[in-house]
């Protein structure tokens, strides 16, 4: 009984420690082989560096908020723009790491499909 009980936990312990297949998560500045490609002229732009690190640029004149899903091998990468102002568009760069269990990208802005320019970079 006291092995099960063991088992048990042990289980417990290893799913709570698994690390998500696909993370987005915003950062504050992204590595200098990155920031060289970065072209404020572009609003949406997907920097690969590796197998399963890449890095998605948006430009916008508001708040953000991203989100991840994977629908049919497809990886939808979604940006939702509130509280839009006039003015300068300022960088959101967000570091996104995969699995690579999807056959392609689509990235969408408040719902609707984007043109992307696609960069890769050395490590």
């Amino acid at each position: 009984m006291k092995g099960l009980v063991i088992g048990l936990l042990f289980a417990l312990v290893l799913t709570g420690c698994s690390v998500p297949a696909t993370s987005l998560k915003e950062i504050k500045s992204a590595p200098t082989n990155v920031e060289s490609v970065i072209d404020s002229n572009v609003p949406l732009q997907y920097i690969t560096t590796g197998q399963t690190v890449s890095y998605v640029v948006f430009h916008s004149s508001g708040d953000v908020v991203a989100d991840t899903d994977l629908q049919d091998n497809i990886l939808l990468i979604k940006f939702n723009v509130v509280n839009e102002q006039v003015g300068e568009r300022k960088p959101h760069i967000y570091k996104l790491t995969s699995d690579s269990k999807h056959d392609s990208l689509d990235f969408l802005v408040n719902g609707e499909s984007q043109t992307i320019r696609s960069y890769g970079v050395g490590n």
